[in-house]
């Protein structure tokens, strides 16, 4: 059963979480940060509802304390609705979601499940970054001949691939772009030992695409880098639905692939990005996105058998950024209706029996 401590000296809010999700869940309650603070220390909290309005600034003190015992908890702050928060100011903080009063219990046990979904997610990306560091797989890959010749060493090759294969079906679950994205450049400068990765994305408005999020490139320059979809990288990789290799460049020259004027483009492309593979990400078919990773650290060469991975992470990604642009979709229209229905002075609705 999972357990709920709320941070309120409100009587009227305390006895609401106590008689509508006590059936259901195990619930504290804390009058004070004082008091939270030693629930922390004793028990283990699932969900933490947190009143803005503590008394002396209780909320802000309560963190504070969390932070320098280095307890982490999932923490939902409750707030007036006459005094609107902005969610991005609470992540700041390290809080993930928040509730305005007067209180209801869907909209508590809507944000619960949203929060236990997050833990889960966690949780399972924490196994799974802890098993890629384990395995090491630069120090296993010496060369291709390597892996003709050890056996040890393809079966720690395998165990990689699973491990990258379940790291995958991970990512199909993350809804939100801004997440994906950073998920997606830390795992491939992890898992690949790159100094830098850049996740582009397509603006749907312009048709251009742009870094989106970068790891290992600085900002101005990140910020000057615009390519468009009928030339350069972005042409090549929808011509040919595969990873561009930086070396392959001057290969396609020779044999009639491509120009010179094509190939300068896209070197040039590439120098910008500072990238010796482009991986091109595709969503209901169309490129959506392209992930560049720079060349690893080790200074070894890119592998038949990376390149193989990163096919098959490509694939998981584009499903994952197709359903966050769903998700980004259905959420929009939501909130445009919730806007027309509350903009509405008074309205008629007629049934026909």
């Amino acid at each position: 059963m999972y357990s709920f401590l709320v941070v309120s000296n409100d009587k009227a809010m305390n006895a609401f979480f106590k008689k509508s999700l006590s059936k259901d869940y195990v619930v504290h309650i804390a009058r004070t940060h004082e008091e939270a603070l030693q629930i922390f220390l004793k028990i283990d909290i699932d969900v933490t509802f947190l009143d803005v309005l503590l008394n002396d600034d209780g909320a802000n003190k309560l963190i504070e304390e969390l932070r320098r015992t280095n307890i982490e908890p999932t923490i939902v702050m409750i707030v007036p609705e006459s005094q609107p928060i902005l969610p991005e100011e609470f992540r700041v903080s390290g809080e993930y979601e928040y509730l305005k009063k007067p209180l209801r219990r869907d909209a508590v046990e809507m944000v619960s499940k949203r929060v236990f979904e997050k833990q889960e997610l966690k949780r399972e990306l924490g196994f799974i970054q802890s098993h890629i560091k384990n395995l090491k797989p630069e120090d296993a890959r010496l060369s291709e001949s390597a892996f003709n010749k050890q056996d040890n060493v393809r079966v720690t090759f395998l165990g990689y691939k699973e491990v990258f294969q379940k790291f995958s079906k991970v990512l199909t679950r993350v809804y939100d772009l801004g997440k994906l994205a950073d998920l997606t450049v830390e795992a491939m400068a992890e898992t690949f030992g790159v100094g830098r990765a850049v996740f582009m994305l397509m603006d749907k408005n312009d048709g251009l695409f742009r870094p989106f999020r970068c790891l290992g490139l600085d900002e101005i320059t990140a910020r000057s880098i615009c390519f468009t979809t009928n030339q350069g990288i972005m042409l090549w990789l929808t011509r040919n639905h595969q990873i561009l290799n930086k070396e392959v460049i001057n290969r396609d020259v020779t044999t009639n692939k491509l120009t010179v004027r094509e190939a300068i483009k896209i070197q040039k492309e590439m120098n910008l990005l500072q990238a010796q593979l482009c991986i091109p990400v595709f969503a209901n078919g169309n490129l959506s996105s392209v992930i560049a990773l720079g060349n690893k650290i080790t200074g070894k060469a890119f592998f038949d058998e990376d390149i193989e991975l990163l096919s098959m992470l490509a694939g998981y990604i584009g499903m994952a950024v197709e359903n966050a642009f769903l998700y980004q979709e259905v959420n929009l229209r939501r909130i445009h209706n919730e806007n027309v229905l509350e903009n509405i002075p008074y309205g008629i609705i007629v049934l026909n029996n």
